[in-house]
Order: C-alpha cells, then sequence, then structure tokens
C-alpha cells in the first residue's frame, strides 16, 4: 500500500530558486539549446538535467528525453534502467533509440537489462537521449496505470518506469532540472515539482526525484492552499461529481490528517485524478513525491471505496515514511495495518463515516482476520512468505489493523482515557524526526509500554511475532457497542490459486463449492472474478471444456468457524 518518505519531501520549483546560485558553471551543450534555454546561466556544475520533447504521429506519441549531467573523476557511471515496478514487467521494451550525445563518451552494455555502463574523460559533461515509447496494450486499468500513459491528448508517466537514471546514492543531495518547453503550449503541465511551469527546477535527495510524478496535457488544474501551503488538482475525463466537489473532499482528508499529525510541513502537493477505461471495478492510488496518483472507474462516486483509499494513502507520508519505516519489510504489519485502522478512525472523526458503519466496517477487517487460513503463522514465516505466495497479500494488513485495535483500547483503560495510540503515532512521529531513528518492533513496544501493564506488553510482543489469536477488544468509541460471538464461513476456493495465473483449473477439491459448480481439473479459464478472502461475493469463471465454454459461479465458503464481532445497543448513537 505506497505514497513515500522520498515522496514527501518539499519542492523548491519557483523560479526564485535559480537565482540564489549567482551565475555559475553552464553546461557547454550548444547543440541543445532548449535545456541552456530552460537554466540560463544560473545552472550549478554538478546539475542533472532532463529535456522532453514530445514526437506526434497520426495516431500516438513518443516523448525524446534527453539526460545531461557532469562525469566524474572516476571517468565512469552507471545508468539504472528501470526494469520492474509495482508488479510491472519488462518497462525496459518502452526505452528506443538509445543515443549517447557526448564526444570522447561510450556505452558499454551489462548482462542485465537494467544497466548500462557509461566512459568518458573524467570531469566532463555527459548527455544521452532515448525515445519513450507506450508499451502496451489494451485498456488502462490496475495492471497498466504504473506504465508509461503516452498519448496525443495526455501523458502520464513515473520516474519509477520512465526515467534512465544515473545511479547515485539515493540519500545523496542534488540539483535537478526539468525542461518541458516544446510541449504543445496549449497543454496542462503538473508534476512532483511544480505546476504549469516548463522549467522545473529540484533541490533535495536523488531518492526523491526516483519516485516523482509527472502528468500533462487536457488535465484541469485546481487550485487550493491548505493552512497557506498550496494544493493543485489535476483532473481528466468526465465524473459523476464535479471539480469543486473533488477539490473539496480531497482538501478534507488531507487537512485532517495533517491536523492529526499536527504538521504541515508540505509548501506544495500534487493530487492527479484520470479514469480507467471502465465503468466499475477497481480503484488505484499512490502516493509520490509530493504527489499522490488516483485512478477510479468512469462512474465511481464519492463512495467509501474513493474516500477511503485516499485518506489510506495519504496516512502513508507519516507512517511509515515521515516516522522513518519503510513498506514490504517485517514491520508491515505495523506500516499497512495501523494506517488501514487509522484510515476509518479518520473518516469516522470527519463524520464521512456513522458510528454503525464505522462499525460494519471494522466488522469486516476482523471477520478477514479472523477467518485467514494464516491467521497464527509467525511474523517471521509470514515476512518470508508474503513475495510469494499471494494468499497471504492481506494478511499483515489484517493483523496489523487488529493490533492496532487491541492496543488503542488497552491504553485507553490502562490511562482512563487519558491517552490513546494516537498517543503512541505522534511520538513515533516525534522520534522520526531524528536522523538516526530507524522504526523497529522494539522501539514501537517500548514507547507503547509506557502506556501498558507489564502483562499487556508481553501479549502485544506475542502477538505480533507469534501471530497467537488476538481477542476482539473492548469498544473504545462508544459506550454503547458490544462484542458477541458468532458463525462464518471461512474462504476456500475450491481449487489451486496457481490455477488463476496459469489458465488451468488443477487441484479441485471434491468436496468444494467449486466442484459443485461444475470446475474440473483441465478445463482452461478464459475468464475469472475473484474477490480474495471475501466470502460474500462470488466467484465467476468462464471455463473451456471439450463440449465448449461455461459459465460458473459460486461462493467460495469453506467451512464456518466462530468469530467475534462488534454489535450496537438499542438506540445506540
Amino acid at each position: 500500500m505506497i505514497v513515500n518518505g522520498q515522496r514527501i519531501s518539499a519542492s523548491r520549483s519557483h523560479a526564485a530558486r535559480y537565482r540564489i546560485w549567482g551565475v555559475l558553471i553552464v553546461l557547454a551543450f550548444a547543440c541543445h539549446a532548449s535545456i541552456a534555454q530552460c537554466v540560463a546561466n544560473n545552472k550549478p556544475q554538478r546539475s542533472i538535467s532532463y529535456s522532453f520533447d514530445p514526437i506526434f504521429s497520426a495516431d500516438r506519441m513518443d516523448l525524446r528525453v534527453t539526460l545531461e549531467f557532469l562525469g566524474g573523476r572516476s571517468g565512469e557511471a552507471e545508468l539504472e534502467v528501470p526494469s520492474s515496478y509495482a508488479g510491472q514487467k519488462g518497462p525496459t521494451k518502452g526505452f528506443t533509440d538509445f543515443q549517447v550525445l557526448s564526444n570522447r563518451t561510450t556505452l558499454t552494455e551489462t548482462s542485465s537489462p537494467s544497466s548500462k555502463i557509461l566512459r568518458f574523460p573524467a570531469h566532463t559533461p555527459v548527455r544521452i537521449s532515448y525515445v519513450l515509447v507506450k508499451d502496451w496494450n489494451g485498456p488502462l486499468n490496475s495492471d497498466t496505470r504504473f506504465r508509461p500513459i503516452l498519448d496525443r491528448n495526455y501523458f502520464q508517466i513515473l520516474s519509477d518506469t520512465a526515467l534512465i537514471k544515473p545511479k547515485l546514492d539515493p540519500a545523496s543531495t542534488q540539483d535537478v532540472y526539468f525542461d518541458w518547453q516544446q510541449l504543445p503550449r496549449d497543454w496542462s503541465l503538473a508534476t512532483s515539482f511544480g505546476v504549469d511551469e516548463r522549467c522545473q527546477f529540484f533541490h533535495g535527495m536523488w531518492k526523491q526525484v526516483r519516485t516523482a510524478l509527472f502528468v500533462g496535457g487536457d488535465y484541469r488544474i485546481q487550485r487550493a492552499t491548505i493552512s497557506g501551503n498550496s494544493l493543485i488538482l489535476a483532473t481528466r475525463g468526465k465524473w459523476s461529481f464535479t471539480d469543486d466537489e473533488w477539490e473539496r473532499q480531497v482538501q478534507r482528508i488531507i487537512e485532517t490528517e495533517r491536523n492529526f499529525w499536527h504538521d504541515n510541513s508540505f509548501p506544495y502537493q500534487l493530487v492527479t485524478l484520470a479514469p480507467f477505461d471502465q465503468d466499475g471495478g477497481s480503484y488505484g492510488g499512490s502516493a509520490y513525491t509530493n504527489a499522490f496518483m488516483m485512478h477510479l472507474p468512469r462512474k465511481a462516486t464519492f463512495s467509501y471505496s474513493v474516500v477511503s483509499l485516499l485518506a489510506h494513502e495519504n496516512f502513508h507520508i507519516w507512517n511509515p515514511y515521515k516516522i522513518g519505516g519503510e513498506q514490504g519489510t517485517a514491520m508491515s504489519w505495523f506500516t499497512e495495518g495501523f494506517t488501514r485502522y487509522y484510515t476509518d478512525v479518520i473518516l469516522f472523526r470527519t463524520g464521512f463515516l456513522t458510528l454503525s458503519e464505522y462499525i460494519e466496517h471494522t466488522n469486516e477487517k476482523l471477520r478477514n482476520d479472523d477467518l485467514s487460513p494464516a491467521r497464527n503463522i509467525s511474523n517471521a514465516k509470514l515476512t518470508a512468505r508474503h513475495e510469494s505466495d499471494r494468499s497471504l497479500s492481506e494478511v499483515p494488513g489484517e493483523r496489523g489493523m487488529v493490533v492496532a485495535l487491541w492496543l488503542d483500547s488497552h491504553i485507553r483503560q490502562k490511562t482512563k482515557n487519558r491517552a490513546s495510540l494516537d498517543s503512541i503515532m505522534l511520538e513515533l512521529f516525534k522520534e522520526g524526526g531524528r536522523r538516526d531513528f530507524r522504526l523497529t518492533m522494539d522501539r514501537l513496544v517500548h514507547v507503547a509500554g509506557r502506556y501498558l501493564s507489564p502483562n499487556d506488553r508481553r501479549l502485544l510482543q506475542q502477538y505480533i511475532e507469534d501471530g497467537t489469536t488476538m481477542p476482539v477488544p473492548e469498544f473504545a468509541l462508544a459506550p454503547c457497542v458490544r462484542v458477541r460471538t458468532e458463525s462464518a464461513f471461512q474462504f476456500e476456493l475450491g481449487f489451486d490459486e496457481e490455477s488463476v495465473r496459469t489458465n488451468v483449473v488443477s487441484g479441485v477439491k471434491p468436496d468444494s463449492e467449486a466442484f459443485k459448480a461444475g470446475i474440473r481439473d483441465g478445463q482452461k479459464i478464459t475468464r475469472v472474478s475473484v474477490f480474495w478472502n471475501d466470502t460474500s461475493k462470488p466467484v465467476r469463471l468462464t471455463v473451456r471444456s471439450s463440449d465448449g465454454d461455461h459459465s460458473l459461479e459460486y461462493y467460495p465458503r469453506g467451512p464456518s468457524r466462530e468469530i467475534q464481532q462488534y454489535y450496537m445497543d438499542v438506540n445506540c448513537s
């Protein structure tokens, strides 16, 4: 779940920033007037520059990208070519017509498609170019949204998948220029580093350039402020809501979360919105440097799915990145799970969710955790298997949400409501400002231990490390909400999950709902829809067998078990 420490530092993109450098050495690329014109005589010697030149044809747009930087004394530089990102494979197919443009510079290919070696005289300018092309076909959806999107009317590119970059220390401070002067004059432009400025400048950590977002074309630009700081919304497509309504919702959620963290150190933030090529289905949201990218189906409304996605991903700015952690590690139960917990808490506190709606969504998450086949797997095993076992993808978030719920309730009980989980989060954020701070389980348990009894501290560590069953705690936000036990079905696909990837059914369980629906080993899957770990939604498949195609549907329900859920007393509000 993605928004990031390297994705939240403030941009300094205004032209006034250029002047502080005085008249310094300009890289001598006389044949490339665009860059020279963009940065004039204010360019630091060791800066890095990108220029973007659109190439239009009858039905497409390609983008020539020129990279310039000063070579070091070693006379050698490694170029990083994006090769994978967010499950996307083969982005290198989008890089064509690679050229070395600087004198006495040679290129050496390596055994890896993600790396190239340049050799040149020491301390001389290096300039290369390539043409970025759209390397995918089919609809824009959750599978293709991260790839370069290049259209005659607009573009969306990510540094992660579209920019070839010199290999540098991610924490090093760099000066980087972006020249967009060749874009059509009537196109809008919004990036991680500014809006509608064709010459953009960034001074900061290199990792923030590595996680940047760039859009332009027929996006509609709106400008708003949060406590005096700039909020830019770039929107394209037609929606059931107006641009002004979208602006109000985005502004409200972002402002609420900044107030929660007592942090408004965001001079600039960009939020982009574009439609998927489908009326319904999945949603997509990801955070980048000073930016948040959102994709919705064309008929989306301000539903819980939309608003919670925005609240969730924006919360990741602090958890884990400003706190000092990373996603995809042994701390996923915290980075993802605690963010899931606070997503609903934030929406409840702002009034977007009523108490009954908050309980409904909380019960759903409790149910998913209770019925998970990996409910009691240790954190070490979960971390080791998480990347390779699709069935475990939701487990860290589900487990962490229950830990957060339990921890908040016990802190409130122990302190008689003088403290809550908020106290721990704000303390971790304060500590995260120290350069040497790293978010670890021991650190979290130590901070939480100040508000817990010795036995609760022991139980907390046991729940996290061993995955032992955690009882649903007393409801902390309203005295008229109780805990009760009820029966629910476990999720059971009924055949091997690998079949969804191979498109050939295997491992059908004879006593499963899938078998009862007519699914058999060896059938070819031509279409499939699965809501993983959700027994309330049917699995739909079209399978091909010897007598033709068949559309099959069933509910993926296995054995039932007892679970705990919240319920409201009569007259509770």
